[in-house]
Order: C-alpha cells, then sequence, then structure tokens
C-alpha cells in the first residue's frame, strides 16, 4: 500500500516539478519580448483642406493609407502608415481626452522617422482620425516606401 501512496506522491511531484518549469519559461519570455512604444497622430480632415494638410490619405480595395507628405526616407520614398479597410476603431476619444496623450506634431513624426528609417516597426502608432466631436483611434503599420512608386 505504501508503495502505491509513494507512486503517487512520485508523479505529483513530477507534474509540479513540471508546471513549475513551464511557467519559468513563458516568465522568461515575456521578460525578454520588448514592448513597443505607442506613439498617437492626430488626423483632422474636417479642419484642414484637403490641398494645405502635410498627410495623404488614401482609402483602396482593402488598405487606408496614411502617407506623410515628405520625400524623408532613403531615396525620396515616402513614409505611410496602413490599416485594414474594414478594421474597425480601437477605441473612441473625446477631445479633452485627447489632450491627456502625449499626441506627436507633424514635424516630430517626420523627425523620428528620418532618424529610425525601417526601425520605425518598433513603435505602434496609433493615427487618430476625427469624427464629429470624438476621435476613432486606428492601430497602423509602418511602411516606408510608397505604394504608388
Amino acid at each position: 500500500m505504501q508503495s502505491k501512496v509513494t507512486q503517487a506522491m512520485t508523479v505529483i511531484k513530477i507534474i509540479l516539478l513540471g508546471l513549475f518549469l513551464s511557467l519559468g519559461k513563458t516568465y522568461a519570455q515575456d521578460q525578454a519580448t520588448p514592448t513597443k512604444r505607442t506613439l498617437y497622430f492626430v488626423v483632422d480632415t474636417g479642419s484642414i483642406r484637403k490641398d494645405g494638410r502635410p498627410y495623404e490619405i488614401v482609402s483602396g480595395e482593402k488598405l487606408v493609407t496614411y502617407k506623410l507628405l515628405c520625400p524623408c526616407l532613403y531615396r525620396g520614398q515616402y513614409p505611410m502608415f496602413f490599416r485594414k479597410e474594414d478594421e474597425h476603431a480601437q477605441r473612441n476619444y473625446r477631445e479633452r481626452e485627447i489632450r491627456s496623450l502625449p499626441v506627436m506634431t507633424f514635424k516630430s513624426l517626420v523627425e523620428l522617422v528620418k532618424k529610425e528609417g525601417n526601425g520605425m516597426n518598433q513603435y505602434s502608432v496609433i493615427i487618430l482620425e476625427k469624427v464629429g466631436k470624438k476621435y476613432n483611434a486606428y492601430r497602423t503599420q509602418f511602411s516606408g516606401v510608397s505604394l504608388e512608386e
């Protein structure tokens, strides 16, 4: 009888040891994964005329592209951020909430793009589109090459 108890205790110890080792491995992996710094940029299509904007918004069949009108990448390439056309806003912000976010100016975003180039993928860029009195937040991906070229 004691041998069955001993065997059961050994099995429990092995299971607990395996569980402990797998949790430790998962924790170590989580610690090794760098977090992306989140940047916010406001796209206000309501108060800025289309011909006066320092960016261009192109809606295609599958993508919405935000092209910064600054050929500031290698060989005059335009920095672009894109998202899926059918993607819903992650969140809606009120104007007073926007004031508390670290929103980048166009100039500071361009300077960062010039500095980082394709390293911009280390950042999570949230485009805030003004719709009426609210702002829709969309997570975008960076592309250093214009789709038109």
